[in-house]
């Protein structure tokens, strides 16, 4: 059997001591040093999320402002639309017409209501407007008066449309003039209203036209 002098031994716990350094190293620094790192990068996307809160918060008040003057302005806007425009509204405009103008109704065609734009009602939560709590919805319902009218009191429907309490857009205006001067043609206008805000459809007053005429088209 073969000795084995000082020298070998203290090369053998030489070795063992390096191993064991090694072993420290891999299953013990190794790993803290990962999780140093990972400490180090999360507390830099910390100090960059603290930085942007701050800057958030430094603006607060800005921001505050702007929100509630775009709440304003929301509330503004959808004030101009009724809850709803029925067919007693296309109705009652031409009533208005033939108060203001000698206009004689050939026919009056009025449209189903036609959804034109929606916004969700997560959306509409989502904005923090109190006031609004289901979902918005944009419809247009389009009426065709076909007439017979001179160019001084058609000048008088048409300012008489845009008076009009409703949201009302004229989409198309067209005639053929005759030998004398009359008219022909067609007055196109679409109604707009929006569902959703809370508000409560409001009934034309059609009580001071009972009294008159009976038939628009005469």
């Amino acid at each position: 059997m073969k000795k084995v002098n000082s020298k070998q031994v203290f090369s053998y716990v030489a070795l063992v001591g390096i191993l064991a350094v090694a072993l420290f190293y891999v299953m013990f620094y190794m790993k803290y040093e990962e999780k140093t790192t990972a400490l180090i990068q999360e507390n830099g996307l910390l100090k960059s999320r603290v930085a942007t809160l701050k800057a958030y918060h430094k603006k607060a008040d800005e921001y505050r402002s702007k929100v509630d003057a775009m709440q304003e302005g929301i509330g503004q806007l959808l004030e101009e639309y009724p809850a709803n425009a029925l067919e007693e509204d296309a109705l009652m405009l031409a009533v208005d017409m033939e108060k203001h103008g000698n206009i004689k109704y050939s026919v009056i065609n009025i449209g189903e209501d036609e959804q034109i734009y929606s916004i969700p009602e997560s959306t509409v939560k989502a904005a923090g407007y109190n006031d609004l709590q289901n979902s918005l919805v944009f419809v247009e319902k389009r009426v065709t008066y076909g007439n017979d009218i001179s160019y001084g009191s058609l000048k008088s429907c048409i300012e008489e449309i845009y008076k009009n309490k409703n949201k009302i857009a004229v989409s198309n205006i067209v005639y053929l003039r005759d030998e004398e001067g009359k008219l022909t043609g067609n007055i196109d206008v679409s109604f707009y209203s929006v569902r959703g805000t809370g508000k409560e459809y409001v009934k034309p007053d059609i009580d001071k036209y009972m009294a008159g005429k009976a038939d628009l088209f005469k």
